[in-house]
């Protein structure tokens, strides 16, 4: 081994302590938690749009009614409106029923997930909704932040995703 080569390990070592020491001690800044913990400010397209609707609904269609998905798996909405009109905020968490129509003998799995992937929401379907397959479906989706999620349904042999606005709730005016 050369003089040079126990030098530049000796130099190497120190630089990762000094590296590893200085990343431990790092303090979070305030800023960079607040980012972590809300979705990045980028466009949001929960239009409910015909021109994602399904070619052959499953169902009838009410006046300006759509289905959204493939296979076996449909979003329902109504052409013009917004997936995330139908966001509420209550208990500390902001929650929405969809519409889910399936024609498989099973609810699909409903997910949602940020779109910046660093928080996930939850779906509930009411025992009682067992009974209605194939049929509609109106679970209960609960997210925790604001942002723009995205909601997949996914069933036996099709899926469906919307993206859904979750927006902090506006304070009424004062009569």
């Amino acid at each position: 081994m050369s003089r040079a080569g126990p030098g530049f390990l000796l130099i190497g070592a120190i630089t990762l302590m000094m590296a590893s020491g200085c990343a431990a001690a790092e303090t979070p800044h305030p800023a960079r938690e607040e980012q972590r913990s809300s979705a990045p400010n980028e466009p949001c397209n929960d239009l409910v749009d015909t021109r994602a609707a399904a070619p052959s609904p499953p169902g009838p269609t009410s006046s300006g009614g759509i289905y959204i998905g493939t296979g076996d798996t449909f979003f329902m909405g109504t052409q013009g409106r917004r997936w995330g009109d139908n966001v509420e905020f209550y208990a500390g968490a902001f929650h929405m029923k969809v519409g889910i129509h399936t024609l498989d003998s099973h609810p699909p799995r409903v997910s949602a997930i940020r779109s910046d992937g660093r928080a996930t929401g939850t779906a509930e379907f009411a025992h009682d909704e067992a009974q209605r397959f194939p049929g509609t479906l109106p679970p209960g989706i609960t997210f925790p932040t604001t942002g723009c999620w995205k909601v997949e349904a996914r069933g036996t042999t099709g899926f469906a995703t919307i993206e859904v606005n979750v927006q902090a709730p506006q304070p009424s005016p004062a009569s």
